[in-house]
């Protein structure tokens, strides 16, 4: 009797397994397949949260990109080291000044010559000049940087070749940034002349990338002449430094840079000077910029409120359209299908659509990107910047479903189908 009460037992058993195995995985498909049933409602939360995606990617894009703009030019030199101040651990917000250190030693130049690793050093200055001009489109005030490949060769971009400055060391020759040649109507081999009238400028080359675009003061200050054409229109290139004086420094070929950098700071350390690299001296410069420009300050305020505001109208979005979906729910629990079953497929939905939207907001971006980069606007977005991004959005599109769960799991099945 045993042995029949066990035969008897065994096939129930058997069903009974098949049976739950059947509602997992009808449950672990039931949310793509509301997903997909009920389109038109998870449409529009997919539209909303793809328009709240491409919004953070843009202005963070934009941020990135402003803040970049104010390294572009070290950035661009062809430099291995940067020697500046030792920075102050507490960087005061409400001054309009920042000081990173005291200034360079006198003899430091002269010191540095005990390695024989350098090649060549040069003091760090912007020498600009503001002129001018008579264009086409109108009289035109232009920011003028003078190069000279004699006493500051360190101080030429790396997109300015040879053959570019053979040309600009001819008097009344110029180098316009892409922005401005565009706003002033002019192109390669035009001329444009100084206000006064005394002198001709030919334009002999134009400058693209990050110096060749405005700012974000809306300028667009790399225009480049040599200092035989200063003379000329006797443009008065004064120093420029955003930052304390900093050296620059290009290391001979064959040695490791960071075995020198290494060497170098040991050395200067003792003075209160480090030698950093061009991208930790670029984080240097962009933090002063910050800290000492209120404008830009409120820009950055603006832009973290917009991406704040993003991520809450996700939230809220998603929630209301997996509580539309009361009546399922609710359908669902009656039939006694356990609390965390349901929990699982609005979660799921969530992830699926949170998935969805940051994909779209992705290849929607990226074609945003293209048409404002033709029209001179720089979005900056890293491959970094992109997965974070996309992560906020997933995690906000699964903190809406978790938010769901607790209106469902609080409601009575009767009440939600009424």
């Amino acid at each position: 009797m045993r042995v029949i009460s066990r035969c008897e037992e065994w096939p129930a058993f058997k069903v009974s397994n098949t049976v739950t195995s059947l509602k997992v995985i009808m449950f672990r498909s039931l949310a793509r397949a509301n997903i997909g049933e009920q389109w038109k409602l998870f449409l529009a939360a997919i539209v909303v949260l793809t328009l709240s995606g491409n919004l953070m990617l843009i202005t963070v894009g934009v941020m990135g990109a402003s803040v970049r703009s104010m390294s572009a030019f070290p950035r661009s030199l062809d430099v291995d080291l940067y020697i500046t101040p030792i920075k102050k651990k507490k960087w005061q917000l409400g001054s309009q000044v920042i000081t990173l250190g005291k200034s360079l030693p006198e003899t430091l130049v002269q010191d540095l010559n005990i390695f024989s690793e350098i090649e060549t050093l040069g003091l760090f200055e912007e020498h600009f000049s503001f002129k001018s001009l008579q264009t086409p489109t109108g009289r035109t005030q232009l920011f003028i940087f003078s190069l000279d490949s004699i006493d500051r060769p360190l101080l030429i971009p790396r997109i300015i070749t040879s053959e570019t400055i053979a040309k600009l060391k001819i008097p009344g020759t110029i180098l316009l940034s892409h922005a401005n040649a565009k706003r002033m109507g002019v192109s390669i081999g035009d001329t444009i002349i100084t206000f006064d009238g005394l002198n001709e400028l030919k334009v002999i080359g134009i400058v693209y990338g990050e110096l060749g675009r405005v700012d974000f003061t809306g300028s667009s200050r790399f225009n480049f002449i040599s200092v035989e054409t200063a003379e000329l229109i006797q443009a008065d290139a004064r120093p420029y430094s955003i930052a304390d004086q900093s050296l620059l420094v290009k290391i001979k070929e064959g040695y490791d840079v960071n075995a020198t950098q290494t060497r170098l700071n040991a050395y200067l350390k003792t003075v209160g000077l480090e030698a950093v690299s061009s991208k930790t001296y670029s984080e240097i410069i962009s933090t002063a910029q910050i800290l000492k420009s209120k404008q830009f300050q409120g820009f950055l305020i603006v832009g973290l409120f917009s991406v704040v505001i993003s991520l809450f109208i996700i939230v809220q979005t998603l929630q209301s359209a997996l509580l539309a979906q009361k009546t399922q729910f609710a359908t669902l629990r009656a039939l006694g299908v356990p609390f965390w079953r349901l929990s699982a497929i609005a979660m799921e939905q969530s992830f699926w659509v949170g998935i969805i939207g940051a994909f779209l907001s992705i290849g929607i971006a990226s074609a945003i990107k293209v048409q404002l980069i033709d029209r001179g606007i720089i979005i900056y977005t890293p491959l970094n910047f992109i997965l974070v991004i996309c992560f906020s959005i997933l995690m906000a599109a699964l903190i809406a479903g978790v938010f769901s769960i607790f209106s469902i799991m609080k409601a009575k099945p009767v009440e939600l189908l009424r």
